[in-house]
């Protein structure tokens, strides 16, 4: 792992390149101390945004993103004391978070950075003193695909059943945070095939069993990839009904993959390059 930059909360934003290489993954880690009388909470963290080539492939909650460590890769770190130590883990995939074989290959043509913005620990009343570092995990690989993932909302004024079609193409998941405030029943479907139609309490009841949870979590995650074969993301347009108990609003989660087959024949080039360097190292 391989520090990329830092900067002192009181800064509100670090923006940093991302060097020419090929990268498995990428790590936020917020190192803070909350004022007096404040306990900080993941959503006071800000949000967190990889761009590539001058559109954001990622753009949401640090919270979500933490979260979603959680629902896939076990413990992802926060913890918070009363105007005390503050830390929390993000851990940015390059890809789907259970697709370990894909990389983001950067080269000289490619414009790639990470930028997170967290004004609220930017003030000294809320967070006393701290710094967010930016790590990068160097991997070889090859790169088959761009994980994209975005955050849109559905606005209900009350109890409403409200109905939309998500215009992305090889969606490969949906997530839902703390749904169950919120809904009472959803209804999912891609492809003519319908994913869930039940109460939010039964899905998350398979959200978690899915997911080898072994509590209930809030954090839903809706698999249109259930075998882990990336190949089960393409597909057209996802369907949903959300019905609402009350006025609000529920925000959700779009993962979906952009293949990239020109980056596909280079990476591998490059990582083929590589290991015959390194056999051709240690055999001499």
């Amino acid at each position: 792992m391989r520090l990329l930059g830092n900067v002192p909360s009181t800064d509100g934003t670090i923006n940093r390149k991302i060097p020419v290489g090929q990268w498995g993954g990428f790590l936020v880690f917020f190192n803070l101390t909350a004022a007096a009388g404040v306990t900080l909470t993941r959503a006071q963290l800000g949000n967190i945004r990889l761009n590539w080539g001058g559109n954001d492939i990622i753009n949401l909650d640090a919270e979500m993103l933490n979260l979603l460590d959680n629902l896939y890769c076990g413990v992802a770190q926060f913890a918070s004391a009363a105007a005390g130590a503050c830390t929390m883990a993000v851990f940015i995939p390059c890809g789907v978070w259970w697709d370990a074989g894909n990389i983001y290959d950067v080269s000289q043509a490619n414009d790639v950075y990470l930028q997170c913005d967290f004004p609220t620990i930017a003030n000294v009343a809320v967070c006393a003193s701290g710094t967010v570092a930016i790590y990068g995990v160097e991997k070889l690989g090859v790169m088959n695909y761009l994980y994209h993932l975005v955050v849109r909302q559905e606005i209900a004024s009350g109890a409403d059943l409200k109905t939309n079609v998500i215009a992305l193409n090889n969606m490969s998941q949906l997530y839902l945070k703390s749904a169950s405030t919120l809904l009472t029943n959803i209804q999912v479907s891609k492809n003519n095939k319908v994913y869930v139609d039940c109460p939010i309490t039964v899905y998350n009841c398979y959200s978690d069993w899915l997911h080898l949870l072994e509590t209930t979590n809030t954090t839903l995650a809706i698999e249109f990839c259930e075998t882990r074969s990336i190949y089960e993301a393409v597909g057209g347009h996802v369907g949903y009904s959300f019905q609402f108990s009350g006025a609000g609003t529920q925000s959700y989660y779009c993962g979906w993959i952009e293949w990239t087959n020109q980056k596909a024949i280079e990476s591998q080039a490059k990582a083929s390059l590589e290991v015959k360097n390194r056999v051709g190292v240690v055999t001499r």
